[in-house]
Formats: structure tokens, C-alpha cells, sequence
């Protein structure tokens, strides 16, 4: 466990990066989606390039 201790700043650093990921995916659908196609609620072209 003393091994590991040593390796908490990178386990911070993977955790804060995957939270990150998380938000930005669903924002860069959303903005894909007004550029391709705005005013629609739906648009199956922005969800392919997604």
C-alpha cells in the first residue's frame, strides 16, 4: 500500500481528466448540432460526426 501512496498525484490527475471528459463529450454534441443544424431539435447528421 506504501507503493501506491506515492502514485496518489497521478491517481488525481486520471480521475480529474476522466470528470473532464465527461462534461466536454455531451458540450461538443450540443455545439456540433447548432452549427449543423440549427433551430432542430434533431439532427442525425451531427449525431453520426459525433
Amino acid at each position: 500500500m506504501e507503493g501506491l501512496r506515492g502514485l496518489s498525484h497521478l491517481f488525481v490527475t486520471m480521475f480529474v481528466a476522466g470528470v473532464g471528459g465527461v462534461i466536454a463529450i455531451p458540450s461538443i454534441t450540443d455545439v456540433t448540432m447548432a452549427a449543423l443544424c440549427p433551430g432542430q431539435d434533431e439532427c442525425s447528421l451531427a449525431i453520426y460526426l459525433t
